[in-house]
């Protein structure tokens, strides 16, 4: 009971979105269906895997590799919704390090709300592009997608990767090698989602590691860069 008291947050969000993507899914065309009709085609032996496979082969695997439509929709939905409340999590848990790192202690429950509310964070809708376009962030840069199943699945890996890199800025003089290594590991992770995420990480990275390790500190600086 109290591990359920404990985690009732997370428990009631994925039924949440479980909805939401059902509704996604089954009633607003998007690149959601797209994605399910290449998973399908994959199994059915008409298509191949794209460089960055990691969601296509998990929608076939737990879909037995069936390439039923159906089956493979219910899949994205559990699989999308996983993602999401994982987003939520990890944010959780990052806000609350920042909380303790700026030694402004935050009550858990105002960071739950901030969580929460980060979760329905989205452009302010555009009145001329909503009614005219007929569409709601054409043309903008929006903190949150609903319409992509890599992009929407990349959320907590893309996070947990910035926490983590993070971290390794802030401890250069002591670098941790498990760090590094859990660094690799989800910089490959990320590639095999959606490997645009990579174009904005390596300059970012590159150039904060440059400029805070210098060649003279060129072991570290070589351990450093092997994510890159």
């Amino acid at each position: 009971m109290i591990t359920v008291t404990k985690y009732l947050d997370s428990i009631v969000l994925f039924l949440f979105c479980l909805l939401v993507f059902a509704f996604i899914v089954f009633h607003v065309p998007t690149d959601i269906q797209t994605h399910i009709a290449k998973v399908a085609t994959i199994a059915n032996g008409q298509s191949s895997y794209p460089p960055n496979f990691l969601f296509y082969w998990l929608g076939n695997l737990f879909s037995g590799f069936s390439g039923d439509i159906e089956r493979i929709k219910l899949v994205t939905i559990l699989l999308l919704s996983f993602a999401t409340v994982s987003k939520y999590a990890v944010s959780k848990h990052f806000i609350m390090y920042c909380s303790k790192r700026c030694e402004h202690i935050i009550t858990r429950n105002k960071i739950y709300l901030i969580a929460i509310l980060l979760f329905f964070c989205f452009a302010i809708a555009d009145p001329f592009f909503l009614f005219v376009f007929k569409r709601m962030y054409l043309g903008k840069i929006v903190p949150i997608v609903w319409h992509n199943s890599t992009t929407i699945m990349l959320f907590p890996f893309a996070i947990l990767l910035y926490w983590k890199q993070l971290l390794v800025f802030n401890s250069l003089d002591k670098i941790n090698s498990i760090d590094i290594i859990t660094i690799n590991f989800l910089v490959i992770v990320n590639i095999l989602i959606k490997p645009s995420f990579i174009f904005v990480y390596l300059p970012v990275t590159f150039f904060f590691l440059i400029r805070k390790l210098s060649f003279d500190r060129i072991k570290s600086l070589i351990l450093c860069m092997t994510p890159l």
